[in-house]
């Protein structure tokens, strides 16, 4: 199974967002989400699931993300149907590999397409 996902930007789809600017005050969707930093090679840095609003801004907080800071932290969140999450979230972990996280669902992997 292979899944589709429609991956949010901002500045009208021109742009990824930051993790530290983005507007997450009207955000009340649930799905699964990733941050990375820009650097040189960019790198993953977390990968998610569950309440997107909430999840994001106790990663704002997180020292272990923060540390990423001086890169420029840029995300990005896909809406995604509450029993194929933690199968995405399963395949975001292995194909991207961050740089932050301890535990993941043991679940079989659900492939999605990663942020273009």
């Amino acid at each position: 199974m292979r899944l589709e996902l429609q991956w949010w930007t901002c500045s009208g789809g021109s742009r990824w967002c930051s993790l530290d600017d983005v507007n997450l005050g009207n955000l009340t969707i649930g799905g699964v989400y990733l941050i990375w930093h820009a650097g040189s090679p960019g790198r993953w840095v977390y990968v998610g699931k569950g309440h997107i609003r909430e999840r994001l801004e106790e990663h704002r907080c997180d020292p272990r993300i923060g540390e990423y800071r001086p890169y420029g932290l840029l995300t990005s969140w896909a809406v995604g149907e509450p029993s194929y999450r933690e199968g995405v979230e399963r395949f975001l972990v292995e194909a991207c590999r961050p740089l932050v996280g301890e535990k993941w669902p043991e679940v079989p992997p659900i492939e999605v397409n990663l942020p273009k």
